[in-house]
């Protein structure tokens, strides 16, 4: 308090006398100006701030996804969806359970867990997990006779019988993509361009890496061969085409030394003189080399 009084004490002895003080200027007017301003009207009040954004309520809708009954917050976010106001009570909740008391009726948990069980069995199934023996068999025996079909290269009948050992199991076993693998490649064999495409590309999503990595291959050898033009280039050589080349051949030294041959196709004296003439001459040409070596290595030694 003595702190406050001093420093009030000081500034008062600071002030100038009032009769040293300087005489400021008044100035008068006339009275209209006095009248004018008590008549002028008061300013207007200050407008008043917004009303606060209304509470989220049951009937709001956060992002047009809100309906009556739900609960919407009033800010919409990726994480804002229509919820039950009171989620307990919508899904079962919020129950007092006495000792002894049962979770649930009794048979949902022995119903619940045959669905489970069916479906893991179908599942399996699916996937081919679950095979037979008389399956495996059935497939073995026709994947067998589609290669002995394909080795004797009857491969439209090999194609069919591909086709036959992949319907047996389900697409995602190996046994299944290996036999549509194959009957692709018979069937590209034989000109079936498309068929084989399309089996190549659903071959391509097999589960099994190697065998889709196979179809992959095949797959780009026809891109290849559409950005290199030879796609429109037919490489089949009907057999009729070798016939001109191979007709005077037969027409001048006839069938010699063919066994059981009889009549006109009955080998000829004089055909297979000439033909032991012309081995001869071929022989002889190709020894020619070899002489020459020989009689300039007995020239040098000589000397």
């Amino acid at each position: 308090g003595r702190a406050v009084a001093s420093s009030i004490a000081e500034r008062s002895a600071a002030l100038p006398d009032a009769e040293d003080a300087p005489e400021a200027p008044a100035r008068i007017g006339p009275a209209t100006d006095v009248a004018s301003i008590a008549s002028s009207p008061s300013p207007p009040p200050p407008p008043s701030p917004p009303p606060p954004p209304p509470a989220a309520t049951e009937s709001s809708e956060a992002g047009g996804r809100g309906t009556a009954g739900e609960y919407s917050p009033s800010v919409s976010t990726w994480g804002v969806f229509p919820r039950p106001k009171d989620i307990s009570r919508s899904y079962g909740g919020g129950r007092t359970l006495r000792p002894g008391q049962a979770l649930e009726p009794e048979g949902a948990a022995e119903e619940r867990l045959a669905e489970t069980r069916r479906r893991v069995e179908e599942y399996k199934k699916n996937a081919g997990l679950i095979v037979s023996a008389e399956q495996e068999r059935e497939v073995r025996e026709l994947t067998s006779e589609a290669t002995q079909l394909q080795e004797l290269g009857r491969l439209s009948q090999a194609a069919e019988r591909f086709a036959a050992a992949a319907a047996v199991l389900p697409f995602r076993t190996d046994q299944t993509g290996e036999a549509l693998l194959l009957q692709a490649v018979c069937l590209d064999s034989v000109g079936r361009v498309d068929e084989a495409k399309e089996l190549y590309s659903r071959v391509a999503t097999h589960p099994n890496a190697k065998i889709a990595r196979k179809a992959n291959q095949m797959l780009y050898g026809f891109t290849a061969a559409e950005d290199l033009k030879v796609d429109q280039v037919s490489f089949v050589v009907p057999p009729e085409a070798y016939e001109p080349f191979f007709q005077p051949l037969v027409g001048k030294w006839g069938v010699v030394g063919e066994p059981g041959a009889s009549g006109a196709d009955a080998p000829r004296e004089e055909d297979a003189g000439e033909f032991v003439g012309l081995v001869a001459g071929s022989l002889a040409l190709l020894s020619l080399p070899i002489l020459l070596i020989l009689a300039k290595a007995v020239l040098l030694h000589s000397s």
